[in-house]
């Protein structure tokens, strides 16, 4: 029997139907030729342009820019830049008292002046009391500082502020500071006793500001001291009033000291027109109101006492 030719024709059949299916290699060919074009002018033109921008971009790029958190807040670049003043300047070491007066130089020897020392200015106790208030500045440049700061260097001036400073630290409205600027050599419990307060009854905060040699110290050097000494009391506690006697009960190298001082500072100076006794009404204020206008409360208070 003859072999069927049908199983023949069918595998014929099922060959040229797995061609048709299998890609064809010119078609692929002729489709990626397709696909792959070559850049236009135009492109090309666009491309070249962006790189030469870049490149100056980046050539010209300034490089001394501040951080963007100091362009967005500029209270924040101030106390980063104003070093000393934002930060605590290095307190000068505390100095052991020298026994006796400095010697005095050769030019001076036939001068008999009681105040003839010059010498570099040394405070001999205020760094052990002020170091431990240092006020660090806030994000803005500022400070968070409710310090009222009493100063003087005459004792009756000092006997006259304290019964208003004492007041003023019972009432716990302000950190309060008194500050000793003068030439005496009166201990600090010394004048505690004599004006017979303590420290539980007058909770302020003490500072010994005077300086080395104080005793035989000229004008000039006084009054050098006194700046010096407020500065220093002012970049640590941050304080925002300064209140002194009047110019009648202080010493004049004082109140030209705190002159000097007041006028290169933000800090309000109230410098009392009365005793102290007479403008008790001040104590029940606190920093924010001491540094407004008091003319109109002193008028009043001086009409109130006639």
């Amino acid at each position: 029997m003859l072999p069927s030719k049908r199983p023949y024709l069918a595998d014929e059949e099922l060959g040229k139907k797995d061609d048709d299916h299998r890609p064809r290699t010119g078609q692929k060919q002729l489709w990626r030729a397709k696909q792959w074009r070559a850049p236009r002018p135009r492109r090309l033109i666009i491309g070249i342009i962006l790189l030469c921008l870049l490149y100056l971009f980046f050539k010209n790029m300034p490089t001394d820019l501040p951080p963007a958190v100091e362009r967005l807040h500029p209270g924040f670049t101030q106390a980063r830049q104003s070093g000393g003043k934002s930060w605590p300047p290095t307190m000068p070491s505390s100095v052991t008292p020298a026994k006796g007066p400095p010697p005095r130089a050769d030019s001076q020897t036939n001068i008999k002046e009681d105040f003839y020392y010059e010498g570099e200015i040394r405070f001999n106790a205020l760094a052990r009391t002020l170091q431990r208030f240092w006020k660090p500045p806030t994000r803005h440049g500022g400070s968070i500082s409710r310090a009222v700061v009493f100063a003087g260097s005459n004792l009756r001036s000092v006997s006259d502020l304290l019964p208003l400073a004492c007041r003023m630290a019972d009432q716990k409205i302000n950190e309060v500071h008194f500050v000793l600027m003068g030439r005496d050599d009166v201990s600090i419990e010394g004048i505690q006793r004599v004006n017979d307060i303590n420290e539980v009854d007058c909770p302020i905060i003490w500072h010994d500001s005077r300086p080395d040699y104080a005793q035989w110290s000229t004008e000039t050097r006084m009054e050098r001291a006194v700046t010096a000494g407020l500065s220093y009391v002012h970049s640590y506690t941050r304080s925002r009033v300064l209140i002194t006697q009047g110019e009648t009960w202080e010493d004049r190298f004082f109140t030209e000291g705190v002159g000097r001082k007041i006028s290169k500072s933000e800090v309000t100076h109230i410098s009392l027109p009365t005793a102290a006794r007479n403008v008790m009404w001040i104590s029940m204020l606190d920093s924010d109101a001491l540094k407004g206008d008091l003319t109109a409360m002193w008028q009043s208070s001086q009409h109130a006492n006639v």
